[in-house]
């Protein structure tokens, strides 16, 4: 049976186009996996973390002074990109199978977030900044179901625990000193968490 020319012609431009989505995905993953170990590497030797927050923890009305750092970025998500960003961060966090590296990749991004929020405020781009802000405090949840995975006895899960746990405050020293006031209800949500894993690790 024979096509017409313009029916084969029409085939042959379908077909290389589904070849060239297929190598250019390829091609895609394999650069998501290489940036992902070495943003895995520079995470693990504590590269990325350059901006300080200093924030207290209340044990029996008594302060407990501790240091967070937040990582540096680049762009924003008022930035026409940034949607590509978060499709190469949700990779990073899928290629992350085991739950101890998936837990620091979404703590990581986590963190980014509340810099992209604090960005976006002195950008005058308030809405967007609380937006970023609430997902960023959403990650934080996420990073913390993903760990809860591991045994109670694995020491490295447990310094994760405890980041995730410092973290928490450390948001909220963050949206703080960014607008109380706009950041109300983010920063009640924040302690009430807070005040449920500090229950936890006392009863612990």
């Amino acid at each position: 049976m024979n096509f017409p020319l313009k029916s084969r012609i029409s085939w042959r431009i379908v077909f290389s186009a589904v070849i060239l989505l297929v190598s250019l995905s390829i091609l895609y993953i394999s650069l998501v996996r290489a940036s992902l170990e070495i943003m895995t590497h520079d995470n693990n030797e504590n590269i990325l973390r350059v901006k300080p927050i200093v924030f207290n923890i209340y044990k029996n009305d008594k302060p407990d002074t501790y240091v967070y750092k937040f990582p540096e970025v680049t762009t924003t998500p008022a930035n026409p990109i940034y949607e590509v960003k978060e499709l190469r961060d949700n990779m990073w966090i899928y290629l992350s199978h085991e739950p101890i590296s998936k837990t620091k990749m979404i703590l990581l991004i986590a963190d980014k977030k509340i810099t992209e929020c604090q960005m976006l405020y002195k950008q005058n781009k308030y809405n967007l900044a609380l937006d970023t802000g609430v997902d960023a405090f959403n990650k934080l949840k996420y990073a913390n179901e993903v760990i809860s995975e591991v045994k109670p006895n694995n020491i490295e899960a447990k310094l994760l625990k405890d980041q995730i746990y410092k973290a928490g405050y450390a948001y909220r020293e963050a949206f703080i000193s960014i607008d109380r006031v706009r950041f109300q209800q983010l920063i009640k949500d924040l302690d009430k968490w807070n005040e449920e894993k500090q229950q936890k690790n006392l009863d612990f």
